[in-house]
């Protein structure tokens, strides 16, 4: 037995068992926090810089007899300068065949200003005080943050940020709702915007509503048209791209459906100011723009 000094009027010592385990003891009377039992110290003749270490390896004897490391406990500085230390405890799993592994979990200063934990896989989640971040092997990815209270969420280095569903362990995953990095969203898979910045895409609905909504309306896309059901059961067409008029072939039109009550009603807007211009009524009253019509 290695017996260490005492304190507050006890001993203690570093005990070896017969199986080669070792107990570390300290016997005092402290009944609070305080108490040091093993202090573990590493020295260079050189200059301690970032990186500098004190590692712990687990070695396990494998199915054939052999020991191999299976995981280190490391210490090391992030910062080594004299009075601006700072560090980080990390949990370095092995690879196959006890070969160098990397970083799986981290607790301390991640190097980019912005964790105090960091779990690590093939990238890494940061978390702190303000949030988290995700992150990919290549320091890509995004987070949420939580900033005075508010919630946050952000998607770095010029990512889409996507919400997906699909079955068992995430496989035959299917796009519900994107927003590009240009400012764009679409939903249900599409992602045509014509062009344009600042827009929304919706895809056509894959099954179109048949039933009424309680307390408020159902919208959606049919044949590249908009539609609302409302509450009552009347669709409303308000982007048309179907039907088109018969009469003048052209898509500007109004259309309306109540199924349960079988009306149907569809009226072209060109074709209903001809018919009211040719019965004397001045259009332009209402119809204030008409180019090309």
């Amino acid at each position: 037995m290695i017996t260490q000094p005492a304190k507050s009027g006890g001993g203690g010592g570093l005990t070896p068992a017969a199986d080669g385990s070792v107990t570390v003891a300290v016997s005092d009377s402290a009944t609070g926090a305080g108490t040091t039992g093993l202090t573990l110290k590493h020295n260079t003749s050189g200059t301690a810089g970032t990186n500098f270490d004190f590692q712990i390896p687990v070695v396990l004897e494998n199915a054939s007899g052999t020991d191999k490391t299976a995981a280190i406990l490391i210490f090391r500085w992030t910062t080594a300068t004299n009075g601006s230390e700072t560090c980080e405890l990390a949990i370095r799993m092995m690879g196959a065949g006890g070969s160098a592994g990397s970083d799986k979990f981290k607790l301390g200063f991640d190097g980019n200003n912005f964790s105090d934990y960091v779990m690590q896989t093939n990238g890494f989640v940061c978390l702190n005080n303000t949030g988290f971040r995700i992150r990919d092997g290549t320091q890509n990815g995004g987070g949420i943050d939580v900033p005075s209270g508010n919630i946050r969420m952000k998607v770095y280095d010029g990512y889409d940020f996507y919400v997906s569903t699909g079955g068992s362990g995430g496989s035959g995953l299917t796009e519900r709702f994107r927003l590009t990095n240009a400012g764009n969203a679409s939903f249900f898979g599409m992602s045509s915007y014509g062009g344009g910045v600042g827009v929304i895409d919706v895809a056509n609905a894959t099954t179109v509503p048949t039933t009424n909504p309680t307390g408020g309306f159902i919208m959606y896309a049919e044949s590249g048209a908009a539609k609302v059901r409302g509450s009552s059961g009347t669709v409303t067409t308000f982007g048309t791209a179907e039907p088109h008029c018969p009469t003048c072939g052209r898509d500007f039109a109004h259309e309306w459906e109540n199924t349960g009550s079988g009306e149907h009603l569809a009226v072209c807007a060109p074709c209903m100011l001809d018919e009211m211009a040719k019965a004397g009524l001045d259009t332009s009253k209402f119809a204030f723009i008409r180019k090309g019509l």
